[in-house]
């Protein structure tokens, strides 16, 4: 049937309507609240921080999990005040922020780099990841097994472009070339091997495989390489980075316009190949979900669900959470990371 053997807790199965739910909400109705809703990730994207500590540094009143993370670092794509930190999962989900929370929608997302160097052009195949590693899948050429959207599947790329911008921290080190690009673009250097610290308002670009040397022979030292940048939505829409503009690619999709919508094989939950059990574990099974909407009165919602506590909140699946948004009254509503991370935290309260 396409299911690798194991134990399993059938009240968990996300069938038993009548289980019990521990249910978080935190509303923000924007004509009373005159603060902001953004994102924060510490000190640097290389790295793992606790809600809490996120939210004392930031002098936040309340908040939740956000993003999945990979090798410590976000996975998929994230613009924060419309500056491009993470690398996107083609076509995958995602929430756009604006005006400080304001407007909320979802939608799907892709994302491409492109560095023009030496009279030639070619695509960056990530920001702010380790090179050769893609998490997720879906990434813009060469990955193997797929380069379909693959949910917690590692896919590797010997021959990669992975740009690092301040943000990140400490860059990985190893085998290849690279090049740094100080504030006004200009290259300061070019190495045979990579790890350089990323200059302030600079920039660097690693290469590995075939990559490195497309940058030895076409990088030189004193030029000014062009790097553009493209979002687009489902529509093929050239998405606005403005300084306002924060998007996490997360998902799954669960309501789209006041409807249940959830296209659990674009957001790569549907694994390839016969064995569905990781299917089963994370779409079907009841799971704790952190979820984010915004309902008809325009206000955003940040909800938290328990699970995996028997008799007491048994957590829900992918449909079931689609439908608690529904009835929460969202008219759009995306899934956040879940799981063990899921967290709901205010200042006054704490956890």
């Amino acid at each position: 049937a396409g299911f690798a053997g194991g134990t399993r807790y059938t009240a968990q199965d996300g069938t038993d309507l009548g289980a019990p739910q521990k249910v978080h909400v935190l509303r923000v109705d924007f004509r009373t609240f005159d603060g902001t809703v953004g994102t924060d990730f510490g000190p640097a994207l290389n790295g793992t921080e606790k809600l809490t500590d996120l939210m004392a540094s930031t002098g936040a009143i309340a908040g939740v999990n956000g993003q999945w993370f990979y090798n410590n670092a976000p996975g998929g794509l994230y613009v924060k005040d419309g500056k491009l930190l993470g690398s996107a999962t083609q076509g995958r989900g995602g929430v756009k922020i604006t005006r400080g929370g304001r407007s909320v929608d979802v939608d799907a997302f892709t994302a491409h780099v492109t560095l023009r160097a030496g009279g030639e052009s070619v695509e960056i195949d990530g920001v702010n990841r380790v090179p050769g590693d893609v998490w997720n899948c879906g990434g813009v050429g060469g990955d193997l097994p797929t380069e379909k959207a693959q949910h917690d599947l590692r896919c590797t790329d010997g021959s990669e472009l992975v740009r690092f911008t301040p943000e990140f921290g400490r860059t990985p080190t190893g085998a290849g070339a690279e090049a740094v690009l100080d504030a006004t673009g200009r290259v300061t250097a070019v190495n045979t091997s990579r790890g350089a610290a990323v200059p302030a308002g600079g920039s660097t670009v690693q290469a590995i495989g075939d990559r490195a040397d497309w940058l030895l022979e076409h990088v030189t030292v004193g030029t000014r390489p062009a790097v553009t940048e493209r979002v687009e939505d489902s529509r093929g829409r050239r998405v606005a980075l403005t300084p306002d503009t924060t998007i996490l690619q997360v998902g799954p999709t669960l309501v789209r316009d006041g409807r249940v919508s959830v296209n659990a094989a674009a957001d790569g939950l549907i694994r390839e190949g016969t064995d569905q059990t990781f299917t089963y574990n994370w779409t079907v099974r009841s799971n704790p979900r952190s979820m984010i909407g915004v309902d008809g009165q325009g206000r955003m919602m940040l909800v938290v669900v328990d699970g995996r506590q028997a008799g007491h909140s048994e957590g829900l699946g992918i449909a079931r959470t689609a439908e608690l948004m529904q009835a929460l009254g969202a008219r759009e509503a995306m899934n956040l990371d879940g799981g063990g991370s899921r967290v709901m935290a205010t200042a006054g309260a704490g956890i």
